[in-house]
């Protein structure tokens, strides 16, 4: 009976494997494991001024940051004629698959409003789930005093 011959794998390849998935599990806790989440969800709503709705209006969608106030956004979008608008889910790809610690990421995200050239702050959250949709009521509120400066707020639903 002729004796079966066996591939054998070069101990050098076993051993590059080996210490790369140990370093990447003891360093960092880490696996290279593309993925994504989304780090805003859909966000629908719509914005009025005083009575009526706001036709026209930019909107913004940024990240929390309280030096810029949505200098760099992730997505805009102008009102329609009743005020209405729809900013798309933000992704986030990620290269690495935490292994340890809180890997599970929240959603925070600003909404801002583009008026006179300048950008109203509307709403600013942060939750610790992440959710696909959100639906908003954003108001713009000018002060009687005519030197006040227009402000906003937001009622955000899940």
């Amino acid at each position: 009976m002729p004796r079966r011959q066996h591939r054998r794998v070069p101990m050098r390849s076993w051993l590059t494997t080996a210490s790369a998935v140990l370093a990447s599990l003891t360093v960092g806790a880490c696996l290279p494991i593309p993925w994504s989440y989304n780090r805003s969800p859909l966000i629908t709503g719509q914005l009025r001024s005083g009575a009526g709705p706001a036709p026209g209006l930019t909107v913004i969608l940024a990240e929390p940051d309280s030096t810029s106030r949505c200098a760099t956004p992730l997505a805009s979008v102008v009102t329609d004629s009743a005020g209405q608008f729809q900013l798309p889910a933000q992704r986030q790809r990620m290269h690495w698959l935490p292994l340890m610690g809180d890997w599970v990421f929240g959603q925070s995200w600003v909404l801002c409003a583009r008026i006179e050239g300048r950008n109203i702050n509307l709403a600013q959250t942060t939750i610790n789930k992440r959710e696909k949709h959100a639906q908003v009521r954003c108001s713009l509120v000018r002060m009687p005093d005519s030197t006040a400066a227009t402000q906003g707020t937001c009622d955000i639903t899940y």
